[in-house]
């Protein structure tokens, strides 16, 4: 069902941007790890080295990337090569149990979101745990995004955006359960620029859009197979031209919409080759432009740039 679902939108959706520009693949990180156990997994039973189900990704430094692991519970941190530099499964003497979201901090830095825990977590530059920021259990904080001095949170459980400061107190929130406008249905993921916050309002098959003080500015998107429309929208981002990214579980792709809302461009398709994903989830765009894609169950990141269709 799925696949069909998947076809129809691809037969629905226009394939090229209306300026003629189009996406190209560029590379794909492979991270799916050590596949053959060595003596000691044998006999001592230990896992293959598996990065199975990466949903969030940010880069913490030029060409060094952090990773969430959701499946496996823990951090980790890659080269644009793929290669692994450094697991991160504990903090604070915890486990990690349920990482969801990642952020770039100040000087380097990073936050990392655990739902199980109800808390963002701070690492430093030297990749070293450094502090509990936020821990709430009335809340349920699942995507978080950094910006000037303030980490943007989307908190699922109450249906709510939530901002902090770098104390971890709470300066705003706005939002409540319901398919009105300015209220939410399980929102998971945030993105923030100079004027607006950009949340993927996910059950209720949208994305809203409010300014710095919580005021809602506009809405797109809706239940359904066409062009502009969702099942499960999910990852999200913003270029410098006001473009917006959104990925979709279920139709196994990422639209592309103008600053008002207007469709623009897909790519993707359910599969495991080249331009096919499996439940795709995370999304980061960097200053190169390049579009990170995190095909969550192929375990890969796929890499794409906009470019001229006579490229």
């Amino acid at each position: 069902m799925k696949n069909l679902i998947s076809l129809i939108l691809s037969i629905l959706l226009i394939s090229t941007f209306a300026s003629g520009e189009t996406v190209k693949l560029e590379k794909i990180i492979d991270l799916k790890g050590k596949k053959k156990k060595n003596i000691v997994e044998v006999l001592f039973g230990k896992k293959p080295d598996l990065l199975i189900k990466p949903v969030s990704i940010v880069e913490i430094d030029k060409g060094l990337y952090c990773v969430t692991d959701q499946s496996n519970g823990r951090i980790v941190i890659i080269n644009e090569k793929g290669d692994r530099k450094k697991n991160i499964s504990t903090f604070n003497g915890k486990n990690f149990i349920s990482p969801v979201s990642c952020a770039r901090g100040n000087s380097g830095g990073f936050y990392v979101s655990d739902s199980y825990y109800r808390s963002v977590i701070e690492f430093g530059k030297d990749l070293k745990y450094k502090r509990i920021l936020i821990s709430d259990q009335n809340r349920r904080i699942t995507g978080i995004y950094f910006y000037l001095g303030k980490l943007f949170c989307t908190d699922t459980q109450n249906h709510q955006v939530v901002i902090y400061d770098l104390e971890g107190k709470e300066i705003l929130h706005f939002g409540d359960r319901g398919s009105e406008i300015g209220k939410f249905n399980y929102p998971t993921h945030i993105v923030v620029d100079t004027d607006s916050i950009y949340i993927t309002d996910a059950l209720n098959f949208r994305v809203q859009i409010f300014d710095h003080s919580g005021e809602f500015v506009a809405t797109f998107g809706r239940n359904g197979r066409s062009g502009g429309e969702f099942s499960k929208p999910k990852g999200i981002a913003v270029d410098s031209e006001k473009r917006i990214y959104v990925t979709d579980v279920m139709f196994d792709n990422i639209q592309i919409f103008d600053s008002s809302g207007q469709f623009l461009h897909y790519f993707g398709g359910p599969g495991s080759g080249d331009l096919n994903f499996w439940m795709p989830s995370g999304i980061l765009l960097d200053k190169a432009g390049r579009i990170f894609v995190l095909d969550t169950y192929n375990s890969r990141i796929q890499i794409f740039k906009v470019i001229q269709e006579t490229e």
